[in-house]
C-alpha cells in the first residue's frame, strides 16, 4: 500500500471521527435509534431480529448493521455505543476508503487513484454523513465490493460471491441496492445507446455485468417483498409508480436524442426543478453554507465533458439514476424530498471518477484535478468544524453534547414521565425512552400553549426548529420564550419550559 493512499484514509478517518472525539458523544440524528435497539437486542436472549414489536419493526427490517455491532459487544464486552461511535466508522472508512482506490488503481495507477479516493472522501456532505456508523454508510463498502468484483473474470466463484454480496447489501439498506442496481443498468443502457450510434464498444465491457446485475436484482426483489417491505414507511400508489414512469422516461429520453456533454448537465436541472418543487411544501433553509456543499461536487463535475468514452459512460450512469431520483422525490413523491440529500451522496463517486481521469493526462488537467480537491478538502474541514461548533445551519442539530444527552435521558426523562415535545432531534434521542411529539414543541415557538413541557436546546434558540432536513423553522431567543413560560429544568445546554 503506497504512502499517499495512507495519508488519504488517516485524512478520512480523523475527519470522521473529529465530531465525537470533541463532542464526547455519538454524532447524528440517526444513530441513536441503532444504539437502543442494539441494547435492546442484547438485553435479553430471547429476543431475536425479526421481532418487531420488540424492534419496532423499521430498523431490524434491514439487521446488517444492528447485527454487527451487537456481535462486537458480544465479543469484547464493551458498549454498544463504542461501536457505533468509533469502530463501525473506523470499519466503513477503511472499507470504503480502500474499495474506492482499488478501484480508482485498476483504472488510472497509484498516484491518480490517491487523488480520486480523497475526491470522494473529501466531499462535505458524504463526510458528515459517514461520520457515524449507520444502515446506509454500512452498505457503502458492499456496494464498492460488488463493483470490484465486477472487474474480475466472470466465472461460478464469481457469482457465488456476487450473490452472497448481494444479500448482505439487500440487509443492510433499501437505497443503496437500489442505486447501484439502477447504476449497473443504466451503463448497459448507456452502452446499447452507443451501440446503436455506430460506437465501437467491446463486448467484455457489457458482458461481465450482466449475471451480477440480475442475481443483485432478484436477490434485493427477494428479499424486499419476503421481509424488508413491511418496515418502508412509503406505500406507492398506482399514480406513484406511473410517475415514476414518466420521470424516468424524460431523463433517459433526454439522455437518447441529445447524449454528450449537454446530458451531464441533467442533475443540476434536476436539483434545480426539484428545490422548486419542494419549496411549495417545506421551509426549506437557504444559507450561504449551501455553497461550502455544492461547490466541491460542482467543481470535479465541471470536468466530466473532458472524460474519455468509457469513463464518461461509468460517470454518465450514475448521472442518470441520481437525476431520476432526484426529481422522483421532489416532484412526484414529496415525501421522499428529505432524503434527496442521500441521493446527491452518490454524485461523489462519480466526481471521484472525474478527478481521477483527469489526474493521470496532462500537466494542466491535473493541476485542475489538484485544486478542485483542495477546494474541496478545505470546505469539508470547514462545514465539519462548524457542524460540531453548532454554528452550521444546515448540520447543526446531527451534534449532541454531553449536557444535551446527560440533561434529556437522565433529568428531564425523571421531570417529565407523561412525554415532552421537541424537535426531530430530541425526538431521536429519547424516542425509546420518552413519548416526544415534535409538532406541539413548535407551537411553543410560535407563543401558543402546547399542554405538555417541551424540551428546548441552544440550536433550537440559536437556528431554528427541526423537523425535517427540509422543514426548519426559525428559532426565537430565550428571554422571549421564558417571557411567559415556567422554567422546569436547565442545564446551559438543554432547558424544559411549560
Amino acid at each position: 500500500m503506497s504512502s499517499r493512499v495512507i495519508l488519504v484514509l488517516l485524512a478520512a478517518i480523523l475527519i470522521r471521527l473529529y465530531p465525537t472525539l470533541v463532542t464526547g458523544q455519538p454524532f447524528s440524528t440517526d444513530v441513536w435509534p441503532l444504539i437502543r435497539l442494539c441494547e435492546i437486542l442484547l438485553s435479553n436472549p430471547n429476543y431475536r431480529i425479526w421481532d418487531h414489536e420488540v424492534l419496532g419493526g423499521y430498523h431490524n427490517r434491514w439487521p446488517a448493521v444492528l447485527l454487527e455491532g451487537s456481535l462486537y459487544v458480544r465479543v469484547t464486552g464493551l458498549r454498544a455505543e463504542e461501536f457505533f461511535r468509533y469502530v463501525g466508522v473506523l470499519a466503513t472508512t477503511t472499507a470504503t476508503t480502500l474499495a474506492i482506490y482499488s478501484l480508482a488503481k485498476r483504472l488510472w495507477g497509484s498516484s491518480a487513484a490517491a487523488l480520486s479516493t480523497l475526491a470522494a472522501a473529501s466531499v462535505p456532505s458524504l463526510a458528515i454523513f459517514t461520520s457515524a456508523t449507520l444502515k446506509e454508510v454500512y452498505a457503502y463498502p458492499l456496494a464498492l465490493a460488488i463493483l470490484l468484483l465486477l472487474t474480475r473474470q466472470p466465472g461460478s466463484r464469481e457469482l457465488v460471491v456476487a450473490v452472497l454480496l448481494s444479500l448482505t447489501l439487500s440487509t443492510s439498506h433499501p437505497l443503496t441496492p437500489l442505486v447501484l442496481i439502477a447504476s449497473l443498468a443504466s451503463y448497459t443502457y448507456i452502452t446499447f445507446v452507443k451501440l446503436a450510434r455506430g460506437t465501437r464498444i467491446p463486448s467484455s465491457s457489457v458482458r461481465p455485468l450482466l449475471k451480477p446485475l440480475v442475481a443483485l436484482s432478484l436477490v434485493y426483489v427477494l428479499y424486499t417483498a419476503l421481509y424488508s417491505a413491511g418496515g418502508i414507511p412509503y406505500r406507492l400508489s398506482l399514480e406513484d409508480y406511473v410517475g415514476l414512469v414518466l420521470v424516468a422516461t424524460a431523463v433517459y429520453g433526454w439522455y437518447t436524442l441529445v447524449g454528450g456533454p449537454v446530458a451531464k448537465s441533467l442533475p443540476l436541472i434536476a436539483l434545480a426543478v426539484g428545490a422548486i418543487s419542494a419549496s411549495t411544501s417545506y421551509r426549506i433553509l437557504v444559507d450561504p453554507w449551501l455553497y461550502a456543499y455544492v461547490a466541491p461536487l460542482a467543481l470535479s463535475l465541471l470536468l466530466l465533458p473532458r472524460l474519455s468514452p468509457s469513463e464518461s459512460r461509468l460517470a454518465t450512469s450514475a448521472l442518470l439514476t441520481v437525476s431520476v431520483g432526484t426529481l422522483y422525490a421532489t416532484t412526484v413523491l414529496l415525501a421522499l424530498a428529505t432524503v434527496v440529500h442521500r441521493i446527491l451522496n452518490y454524485l461523489s463517486f462519480t466526481a471521484a471518477v472525474a478527478v481521477g481521469s483527469l489526474a493521470s493526462r496532462t500537466r494542466a488537467f491535473k493541476t485542475y484535478a489538484v485544486v478542485a480537491v483542495a477546494t474541496s478538502l478545505a470546505c469539508c474541514v470547514a462545514v465539519v468544524l462548524s457542524t460540531v461548533a453548532g454554528v452550521n445551519p444546515i448540520t447543526y442539530y446531527w451534534v449532541y453534547s454531553t449536557g444535551e444527552v446527560v440533561g434529556v435521558l437522565e433529568h428531564i426523562a425523571r421531570l417529565a414521565t407523561g412525554g415532552i415535545c421537541g424537535d426531530a432531534k430530541v425526538e431521536y434521542l429519547a424516542s425509546y425512552v420518552l413519548d416526544v411529539d415534535t409538532a406541539c414543541g413548535l407551537k411553543l415557538l410560535k407563543g401558543s400553549d402546547t399542554g405538555r413541557p417541551t424540551v428546548v436546546y441552544v440550536g433550537n434558540l440559536r437556528v431554528g426548529y427541526v423537523l425535517s432536513p427540509l422543514d426548519i423553522h426559525r428559532g426565537v431567543s430565550l428571554g422571549t420564550l421564558l417571557g411567559s413560560r415556567s422554567l422546569l429544568y436547565s442545564n446551559g445546554d438543554v432547558y424544559l419550559v411549560r
